[in-house]
Formats: structure tokens, C-alpha cells, sequence
């Protein structure tokens, strides 16, 4: 038998009573591929004889799409500690979202809790996002949309850590907050950034006398 790929007819010449000829088509799903339902027909639509029962030439099958990814979040940040009062844009988160896949996923988000709850004497200086992505600084969010398979998007967040900042550990969370497919694994959709800020003094004292 043979089979044409151009026009996927399947040759079987002749087949004898009570014979059987077997096919078997091997195809890619690739990371783009639709979610959904995918219908198969095949059909005998050439034969010399006279076919006895056609209710039977023709079969399909049904074949379930499924789409899954899996975004994975790093965090770090520079300077840490942070010296409040060290100058402007002294302090900088920067954070990267990967999808490792299987399919390519859309409609992500990333939210940043710090944004909508800055400490005392922190000021939001700037964002730099990657590629097509874009930050709301107001609401935290980053706006990754389209992740392809295997790519990675990545943004820096630029803080000025002032004199009225607080000593202490100061915790910074970002988390896929939408993504359209299913994420195979949660565990890595939330990422957690101590950052530890230190106050420095100089108390200087001067003493004059007169007489």
C-alpha cells in the first residue's frame, strides 16, 4: 500500500476477502495548537466493486486538545542591604517570568504587592519592562500577555529607599495572577524578595565657650 502526504489518499490496491491492510499516521501538536476538539474523518471513495454496505466506509474520531503551561518566577534584588537615605533609585527588584511549556500561554499578569502598599519613606522610581510587556505602577501589574514556550520576560523595578524608611526586613511578593491556560504547577507562581534596610547616623557635636 502507499500513502500520499499531499493529498492523504491511502492507496490499498486489492484487498482479498478477510484481509486486512493497516495505516498508521504519526503527527506533531505543537505549542501553538488550538485547545478543543479536533474530528478526524476517513472514507473509501474509490473501489471497483460494488460495496455491499457504505454505512460503513466511513469513520472518525474525535481528539481532545489540551493546553498547559508552566510560568516560573525568579526575584532578586540590588543593593541589599539598602541604606535608607543612600540616594536616589537606591534599591531595585528585578523579576523574570518564564514559561518552560509544554504550550504557549497567553494573557499573562504578574502582580507586585509592593506597589499598592509601599512603606513609610519609599518612593517608586521607575519600570523597565522587556520586550512588548508593560507595567501599571499604580496597580502593580505587569502585563506580559503572549509567553511563548521556552522564552522569558523580564522587568526592573527602581525604588529610592529614603531617610524616613524603617530598619528592618522588608518582604516584596510578585505572583502570576492570570494566565488563559492551566498551570501545571503552582508551587513556582510566587516568588518572595526579603530586602533588609539599615539606617545609618552621624550625630556630630560641637562645644564653643566665651568669655
Amino acid at each position: 500500500t502507499s500513502f500520499d502526504v499531499g493529498t492523504s489518499v491511502w492507496t490499498l490496491g486489492d484487498l482479498q476477502p478477510g484481509d486486512t491492510e493497516t495505516l498508521t499516521l504519526t503527527l506533531t501538536v505543537d505549542a501553538t495548537a488550538a485547545s478543543g476538539t479536533v474530528t478526524n474523518v476517513v472514507t473509501v471513495f474509490g473501489i471497483n466493486e460494488t460495496d455491499a454496505d457504505v454505512t460503513n466506509n466511513t469513520a472518525a474520531e474525535d481528539t481532545l486538545i489540551g493546553r498547559s503551561v508552566d510560568i516560573v518566577l525568579t526575584k532578586t534584588d540590588t543593593s541589599d542591604p539598602v541604606l535608607a537615605g543612600g540616594g536616589t533609585g537606591n534599591l531595585t527588584y528585578n523579576i523574570t517570568a518564564t514559561n518552560t511549556g509544554p504550550s504557549n500561554a497567553t494573557g499573562v499578569l504578574i502582580t507586585d504587592a509592593l506597589l499598592t502598599a509601599l512603606p513609610t519613606g519609599w518612593q517608586f522610581v521607575s519600570a523597565t519592562p522587556s520586550g512588548t510587556s508593560t507595567f501599571n505602577s499604580s496597580l502593580g501589574t505587569w502585563d506580559i500577555g503572549a509567553l511563548n514556550q521556552g522564552d522569558t520576560e523580564s522587568l526592573s523595578l527602581t525604588f529610592t529607599v529614603g531617610t524616613a524608611a524603617a530598619a528592618g526586613e522588608v518582604t516584596n511578593s510578585v505572583t502570576v495572577t492570570r494566565v488563559i491556560e492551566i498551570d501545571t504547577d503552582l508551587t513556582n507562581n510566587t516568588v518572595t524578595e526579603d530586602t533588609t534596610v539599615q539606617r545609618l547616623i552621624d550625630i556630630a557635636v560641637t562645644k564653643s565657650d566665651s568669655a
